[in-house]
């Protein structure tokens, strides 16, 4: 296939404000882009059946928490249908995840869909050598699907537009990264506990 087939498959719409919010949060834009993918395929507009709206699949109480947070003054739901707005929450918001699970990049992805509370559960099940590991071991099909997915997709995104090479696995964390987190949820699954509360994603 052609350069030109993949850009079309893997688009990077927003990228201004991509790469200026994950800049800003100290994440790789490529991994947010992925994740983005995965969540909304960059659809702006898309409502979940679980209520939660745009890009990076925010529900709208943890949108008015992370706004305050951001400092986002009077917030409202139709907020989250802005790119820039969207993009800026959801990077502080994974930003935030990724602190609260050391960094760990495949757990915070975990969290992000299935829970950060579930995933401090399941990183008791076992001492993991590797990444790989742990993610074997995610009980849900759609959660462990999920990490594998957005790793692949940052992948391709870095090879079409950052010419490296697309490693499938990737670094955990990302090297010349600071500490990151992120937080997603499986079913049908609560708030996570931590704060800022979790959202939900597209497909929910």
């Amino acid at each position: 296939m052609s350069e030109r087939f993949w850009q079309l498959a893997f688009p990077i719409p927003y990228r201004a404000s991509l790469e200026k919010f994950a800049r800003q949060a100290e994440i790789d834009p490529f991994v947010f882009a992925g994740l983005i993918r995965q969540e909304s395929e960059f659809n702006a507009s898309v409502v979940s059946a679980s209520n939660a709206y745009g890009l990076s699949q925010i529900l709208p109480s943890t949108g008015r928490d992370l706004s305050r947070r951001v400092g986002l003054p009077r917030f409202t739901p139709r907020m989250l249908f802005d790119p820039s707005t969207n993009i800026h929450l959801g990077t502080y918001y994974i930003r935030h995840l990724l602190n609260s699970l050391e960094g760990n990049w495949h757990e915070a992805l975990a969290a992000y869909n299935g829970g950060r509370t579930r995933v401090i559960k399941w990183k008791t099940f076992a001492q993991y050598r590797e990444p790989a590991e742990f993610i074997e071991t995610i009980p849900f099909d759609e959660t462990r699907g999920y990490v594998q997915a957005v790793l692949r997709n940052a992948a391709v995104y870095r090879q079409l537009y950052d010419g490296k090479a697309a490693a499938i696995s990737y670094p955990d964390p990302p090297p010349a990264l600071a500490p990151v987190a992120a937080a997603v949820k499986p079913p049908a699954r609560k708030a996570a506990a931590a704060k800022p509360t979790a959202h939900r994603r597209s497909r929910h």
